[in-house]
Order: C-alpha cells, then sequence, then structure tokens
C-alpha cells in the first residue's frame, strides 16, 4: 500500500527480469538451467496481498529443484554486492 515501496519493487523487478542483460535471465534462461519463467513473474500489487515471485517453467527432469533454488540464492547475492552509488 505504499506507493514508494511500490515503486521499489517494481524498479527492482524490471531490473532482475527484462531483457536478456538482466540478471535472472542471464543466470536461468541463457544458462539452460530453465527454458523459461512462470507465469506471473516479478512484482505484482494488483492483488489485495501483493507478491513478488521467482519461479521457472518447463524445466527438464533432470534438473534438480536444488540446483534451482541455488542460482536463484546465487544470483540474489550477487545483485546485492552491486554498486549504484556511482551510477
Amino acid at each position: 500500500m505504499d506507493p514508494y515501496e511500490t515503486f521499489c519493487l517494481t524498479i527492482l523487478s524490471k531490473f532482475l527480469f527484462e531483457g536478456p542483460g538482466s540478471p535472472f535471465y542471464q543466470a536461468i534462461l541463457v544458462s539452460g538451467i530453465a527454458p523459461s519463467f512462470c507465469p506471473g513473474i516479478g512484482y505484482d500489487s494488483s492483488t489485495n496481498q501483493s507478491t513478488f515471485v521467482i519461479g521457472v517453467s518447463n524445466v527438464h527432469s533432470d534438473t534438480k529443484n536444488a540446483d534451482i533454488l541455488k542460482v536463484i540464492k546465487d544470483t540474489l547475492n550477487e545483485v546485492s554486492s552491486l554498486d549504484f552509488s556511482n551510477s
């Protein structure tokens, strides 16, 4: 319900997922961990309870959930260490 928080999460979502240069696009799709993101990925404030979804779909049966979770955690850790102060 906080407009500033909604704005920030929307920007974060776009940074993480949109376009071939985005961190999750590179870490998940380009690397071959999964062929596509799940529907509704990113930040959604259109419902009573906002959501932030990180997920994949059409994963090959040989891919382990632990491998996907590790890529997600590693990507979040990498992004959290970026310095945007000089951007």
